[in-house]
């Protein structure tokens, strides 16, 4: 998801915006954490909501998603679940996670890392 803070109201230090953990299948899912946003944006890619079995059944576990790698076509599968932004715009914020879940973890967060005025947070996926 993506959103845009401005000023917060009086005596809060910004807007209560919480980042929802990925991967609780057919169950309520608990805040990975919680900040302030004051203004700037956040946005949030991930393959954990769009995705779909591939052909209608499951093959070998896998799903497919709407986030293509360019380079082959195919949904993304670096072991990214969902990259988290915050920048001065939206559209910023949105393309930099987008741009992070395609690199990958390694190339991606080192990538950003040389980026200026960006925070960051992904979520590396696990064996289930």
């Amino acid at each position: 998801g993506d959103l845009t803070a401005g000023k917060p109201p009086a005596d809060y230090p910004g807007w209560p915006v919480g980042i929802v953990a990925p991967w609780k299948d057919g169950q309520e899912r608990n805040n990975l954490f919680r900040l302030w946003l004051y203004e700037s944006s956040l946005a949030t890619s991930g393959i954990d909501y769009r995705r779909w079995q591939r052909g209608g059944q499951d093959v070998g576990g896998q799903y497919a998603h709407h986030i293509i790698d360019p380079r082959t076509g195919a949904p993304v599968t670096n072991g990214l679940v969902s990259v988290s932004v915050i920048a001065p715009t939206c559209a910023l914020a949105d393309g930099m996670a987008t741009a992070v879940m395609v690199m990958g973890p390694q190339r991606g967060l080192a990538w950003l890392e040389g980026q200026q005025r960006f925070v960051v947070n992904h979520v590396a996926q696990q064996q289930r």
